[in-house]
């Protein structure tokens, strides 16, 4: 139940043709994916206005009663953000797990034990939904992990990232068409890249990639303080990209 719900906010934080499929009941008829893909992209993702337009039409119901139940939902959420006046990611999965909660009452407890996560994650978060998925989906893995079994390797984002340390970390694809990213604020990027960089107790090794699919790239501009630092060493690989492996000075 309470990956559903986790699947649910993965759509809604990223609607596409793999967060669509993840769901456990489909919101529309798989034949009608393309046209409601589509859509959604028009609406600049606005996933409460397609699902409500996209209904009923000559060639038979286009949306499946989960798909309802989900409009429902969303509305909900809608009505209450409007009363609140202020976005608000809590309002959100707040109306989510009591909906959720109703019809499946047996999974009365699990959603508690959830809630009571997820309003310590929204302490952190504030109203980032990706951020909050980041986060939860770090706290989950810590979690299922015992002391034995902790040296794995963790995949992250730069953003879950924070707060933890690793005695060596990989940052792969510091391009610049990657990083910064120029729909964001270049210091608020500067300072992600920092929070990824500080991560390494020991060693930090970054790589980026010449060329994608034909076309040259080059490294993210944010690299150069750090290839001034005495410490880099330049370790071309074998397969034409850059690494630098960076050791913290004694």
């Amino acid at each position: 139940m309470i990956q559903s719900v986790i699947r649910h906010l993965r759509f809604l934080d990223t609607p596409g043709y793999l967060t669509l499929s993840a769901l456990d009941e489909p919101l529309i008829p798989e034949k009608f994916w393309p046209e409601f893909l589509a859509t959604l992209e028009h609406h600049n993702d606005w996933i409460y206005d397609v699902l409500f337009w996209f209904d009923d039409d000559e060639d038979g119901t286009k949306r499946t009663a989960h798909g309802s139940w989900f409009e429902k939902v969303l509305r909900t959420v809608n009505q209450r953000l409007i009363k609140n006046r202020n976005p608000s990611l809590g309002v959100l999965i707040e109306t989510l797990l009591t909906e959720f909660e109703a019809i499946k009452p047996e999974a009365e407890q699990d959603i508690r034990e959830f809630r009571i996560l997820c309003r310590k994650l929204l302490k952190k978060t504030g109203d980032n939904l990706s951020v909050f998925l980041d986060l939860l989906a770090f706290s989950e893995q810590e979690e299922r992990e015992t002391e034995e079994q902790r040296n794995y390797v963790h995949l992250l984002t730069l953003h879950g990232s924070k707060g933890r340390q690793f005695k060596k970390v990989f940052i792969a694809g510091v391009n610049a068409s990657i990083i910064p990213d120029p729909r964001c604020d270049l210091e608020e990027e500067r300072r992600l890249l920092y929070v990824g960089i500080t991560r390494a107790e020991k060693e930090l090794v970054i790589s980026y990639y010449r060329n994608s699919f034909g076309h040259s790239e080059e490294p993210s501009p944010l690299l150069a303080p750090v290839l001034q630092s005495k410490s880099v060493i330049f370790c071309p690989t074998m397969d034409k990209q850059i690494k630098y492996k960076i050791g913290k000075n004694k």
